[in-house]
């Protein structure tokens, strides 16, 4: 999953994106397999290998606005250079933390699942819930990045059951965009008022993980 931005011309001075990381780095849970690069070029070459299954290769102009990604093996990647500021930095460990590798921590995949479903039976599905929260620009561009991987497996001839699996995780992925994109908002109250089915499942996901861990 990754944090997709248009290409901008300007760029974060490197040494203030360095001391940027480093003191976001000092604050994070042990636990949480964090990795801050300065640039696409030093990725390890088996991460460049995944993220060029998703389309991202060198040369592309996706190379230069990936901002940040969750590997399958859940680490999270942040590339310094493609950021336009310090405040796009911290947004970027926003994102990543709060909306992916957390949110998937907690509820696990039965409650993104139960999410997933809730969100698809709203008005106007995952899309229109993109637009209320004014995220519609940024969750449309992961959404369409998702699709053209799909594209390319139906192309390669991928069978049709890898490809239905792989849409049933695009609904999923869905769910964690909006997560992690409303994680980087401030929401106003006449907003909440409006969305408040969203929240309503949201919270009651987690509620269901709490009560499943005896909480």
């Amino acid at each position: 999953m990754f944090r997709v931005q248009p290409d901008d011309t300007k760029r974060v001075d490197p040494t203030e994106a360095k001391t940027v990381s480093d003191k976001l780095n000092k604050s994070l849970p042990k636990d949480v397999n964090f990795k801050a690069v300065a640039s696409y070029d030093d990725l390890p070459p088996e991460i460049k290998r995944d993220l060029a299954a998703n389309g991202v290769v060198e040369g592309s102009d996706t190379v230069n606005t990936v901002r940040g990604f969750v590997t399958p093996k859940g680490d999270i990647y942040v590339i310094l250079n493609n950021h336009t500021d310090a405040l796009d930095i911290q947004r970027t460990y926003v994102h990543e933390l709060v909306g992916h590798a957390g949110v998937d921590r907690l509820l696990g995949p039965e409650n993104m699942d139960k999410l997933a479903k809730k969100v698809a039976e709203l008005p106007g599905g995952a899309f229109n819930l993109a637009r209320e929260l004014g995220i519609e620009a940024d969750f449309r561009n992961a959404m369409n990045d998702m699709a053209l991987n799909i594209a390319k497996m139906s192309k390669d001839g991928a069978p049709k059951a890898k490809i239905d699996a792989a849409m049933k995780q695009m609904e999923i992925d869905a769910v964690r965009e909006l997560i992690a994109y409303t994680s980087e908002k401030r929401v106003s109250e006449s907003v909440r008022e409006k969305l408040g089915r969203w929240f309503k499942e949201l919270v009651g996901q987690f509620r269901s993980w709490l009560a499943k861990n005896d909480y």
